[in-house]
């Protein structure tokens, strides 16, 4: 084809957009669903994290919470301090809704009465037990019982992660900014504070390089996955819970320390915080985890019940064998989904039904508590299970229930987990330039991205006027002009 020649073929320019991930779960796996054609531009591809689905559940100490598709926020269980955010102390044995907003997007529940959340704005908010300055409010009050905005941290944040009586954010810059108490150095800021004291203003993690992807916050430790795949924490290294082969009784103020690898071509996919115990997926799905070895019936890892695991070391029945796509980590406890037909796996005590989740296959995520969990399955329905003795369970009473129940909110019913994300808008001014044996294509970037980032976007052409497409190449780079194709004719 000459330069000057006009090619034969009709370009078509399809946006391909991703959630942004929110949970200690990242890049578990992909839903995807199809919307209508925009406009004349063709095709607009959803691809759903599952991890978006684990942010929007979260099992806490002793409640648990849920954001809808719709985007409203939904709370249940013990409420004491305020952990609920309904504004009262008052518990709930089945879901009380947190206040009228419907732009939650994911949701964290520590496990000691403190809860943070983050709205499509990425705005923070946080409530409950506020000793150590946990919720991010600067209050003379221990218990804050409504959802309050962190203002310093303005709309930069991706995803949260509350622990006992500290929270770390992913900012969308891929930094990580933790507050609260900073008894065992879990805020990364390289100095220790006595509990209860802490600071409420969020502070960067020194000496923590790179980009991050997901962050988890443990009792006293705090881990972050890098986008190299590559895991680094901080805090107290007590039974090995950073990772790193140390095993010191006393917490240090370290720097973040580099979680130890049986392989140099191991890579991170899935990361998880639980008190006492952490775990990771790799991108073969094998699942290893380390920290206290005081698990029932050793079922959990391997490792010495009295030292602890150092360094990740594999996890054993009824994990062990199975390829996982997350993983949740409870009191003495873990709950996988599996990566072949997203049955969950639950292992360590098994006291409370803990170890017996849901049978069958389909399940997206899973959120395990102190002493009970919860899952998300393939219809986005939501079922728990475990201790109910102050309705963490939500199933309307305090009594624990026998076999796993589906989850129903009130006058609502039962619902869907999880928001849907709203697509961008179509590219626009598509221009096509012949070149030497090959075209330019340009466009300008939609002018709304919805409630996603747009990552790149994929080419197709037709020969007959638009009745038959075919892919010319998938072009993932967020760049506004491409050299396409090998044209002839």
């Amino acid at each position: 084809m000459s330069p000057d020649s006009t090619p034969h073929s009709t370009v078509t320019i399809s946006q391909i957009w991703r959630a942004i991930a929110l949970v200690t779960l990242l890049l578990a796996g992909l839903v995807t669903m199809s919307l209508p054609a925009t406009a004349d531009i063709g095709e607009t591809r959803v691809d759903i994290p599952l991890a978006q689905l684990a942010g929007a559940l979260a099992a806490g100490g002793d409640h648990t919470c849920a954001v809808l598709t719709d985007g409203s926020l939904w709370c249940w269980g013990a409420n004491a301090e305020g952990q609920l955010g309904i504004g009262t102390t008052t518990p709930s044995t089945s879901p009380a809704r947190v206040g009228a907003a419907t732009n939650w997007r994911s949701v964290s529940a520590g496990t000691n009465a403190s809860t943070c959340a983050v709205n499509t704005l990425n705005e923070v908010w946080c409530w409950g037990f506020n000793r150590s300055g946990q919720t991010g409010v600067a209050s003379a009050t221990t218990q804050v019982l409504s959802p309050t905005k962190i203002t310093a941290l303005g709309t930069t944040v991706a995803s949260v992660s509350m622990g006992h009586t500290s929270a770390c954010a992913l900012t969308t810059a891929g930094s990580v900014m933790c507050w609260g108490t900073n008894s065992e150095g879990q805020l990364g800021t390289n100095i220790t504070v006595g509990y209860p004291n802490g600071t409420h203003t969020p502070t960067a993690v020194k000496n923590l390089t790179g980009t991050f992807v997901a962050v988890a916050v443990g009792s006293s430790t705090a881990c972050a996955l890098g986008s190299d795949g590559a895991v680094h924490c901080w805090g107290s290294d007590t039974q090995g819970r950073r990772g790193d082969g140390g095993d010191t009784a006393t917490a240090t103020a370290a720097d973040p320390t580099e979680v130890v690898l049986a392989n140099s071509w191991d890579s991170v996919i899935g990361l998880a915080a639980g008190p006492q115990t952490n775990c990771m997926i790799l991108t073969t799905g094998a699942m290893r985890c380390w920290g206290s070895g005081h698990l029932a019936d050793s079922r959990f890892v391997f490792g010495s019940t009295t030292t602890g695991i150092a360094t990740p070391a594999t996890a054993g029945t009824p994990f062990l064998g199975n390829a996982m796509r997350s993983v949740s980590v409870g009191s003495d406890f873990a709950c996988s989904v599996k990566a072949s037909d997203g049955a969950l796996i639950c292992g360590g005590r098994s006291d409370h039904n803990l170890s017996s989740p849901p049978a069958g296959t389909g399940y997206l995520a899973v959120s395990a508590g102190s002493l009970h969990a919860c899952a998300v399955n393939s219809d986005q329905r939501l079922t728990c299970w475990g201790n109910n003795s102050d309705g963490r369970v939500g199933n309307g009473t305090t009594i624990s229930p026998a076999a796993p129940s589906v989850v129903t909110f009130g006058t609502h019913g039962i619902q869907t987990i999880g928001i849907a994300p709203s697509p961008p808008s179509a590219p626009a001014s598509i221009n096509v330039e012949a070149r030497y044996q090959a075209l330019r294509v340009s466009w300008d970037a939609p002018s709304s991205t919805g409630t996603a980032d747009v990552s790149g976007y994929q080419h197709r052409r037709s020969s007959d006027g638009g009745t038959n497409w075919t892919s010319w190449t998938a072009f993932t780079s967020s760049e506004v002009s491409a050299r396409v194709g090998t044209i002839s004719g």
